[in-house]
């Protein structure tokens, strides 16, 4: 009698370990399909673009935090310098058929049609370097502006004002959530600098640029003009 409660205490013991792990399976089943869902939600909200099934990603460290960056793209202006930032943008515009425009979500009133045929186009990343770019043509513009025009300040400074926002939104958008920390550079040092050992998941931009140059038109392509009534 005795023997056969201990087997039932054991038996009782044994099923109610054996559902909880199943219930903690299935609860983990649950939550990842849920976040599987999510994602396929999210990417599906995310308007299409020509360039989205060629585009690789890849893990890459912060690397922003470095004092001396990319030769090629920083630091005071050369001549090589200047022709890599053209080579960087130089695939800013393409070619776009009606079908993708509309594919993309893109109103159809108005648009800017090609004298080749097509209409005029560029993606987000382009538009975003291209704003870069002339932020750091206004830091050097004693190299590349000398002579401006009191009516040329106010113009640049109104193109830089929108080229700040649109900066601003896409860096919140993408919210880089890197985790940061601050170091003492030396004893004497006046104030702690940052540094992060982070990694994110980046866009291959080799990708992105094979396709912008297998796409791309002339950097000042010529376009017909809308009728005037």
């Amino acid at each position: 009698m005795k023997k056969s409660i201990v087997k039932k205490a054991s038996f009782i013991r044994v099923y109610f370990l054996v559902v909880h792990i199943l219930l903690l399976v299935l609860i983990a089943v649950i939550w990842i399909y849920h976040q599987d869902i999510m994602s396929i939600a999210r990417e599906e909200e995310r308007s299409w673009s020509p360039v989205q099934k060629f585009v690789e990603y890849e893990v890459r460290e912060a690397g922003y935090f470095r004092l001396t960056g990319d030769e090629e793209l920083a630091g005071p202006p050369t001549h090589e310098q200047d022709r890599a930032w053209d080579n960087l943008i130089r695939p800013a515009y393409f070619n776009a058929s009606l079908e993708e425009l509309d594919k993309a979500g893109e109103t159809l009133e108005n648009l800017t049609e090609l004298t080749s045929g097509g209409y005029l186009s560029s993606i987000g990343v382009y538009h975003e370097l291209h704003c870069l770019r002339q932020l750091r043509l206004y830091l050097f513009k004693e190299r590349y502006y000398p002579n401006l025009t009191e009516y040329q300040e106010e113009t640049f400074h109104s193109h830089l004002d929108h080229c700040l926002e649109a900066l601003r939104e896409t860096i919140m958008c993408n919210g880089n959530t890197a985790m940061l920390s601050f170091f003492w550079e030396s004893p004497h040092a006046l104030q702690p600098i940052p540094r992060s050992n982070g990694k994110s998941v980046c866009v291959r931009w080799n990708s992105v640029e094979r396709w912008g140059y297998s796409r791309m038109i002339a950097t000042n392509p010529d376009y017909k003009r809308p009728e005037s009534n």
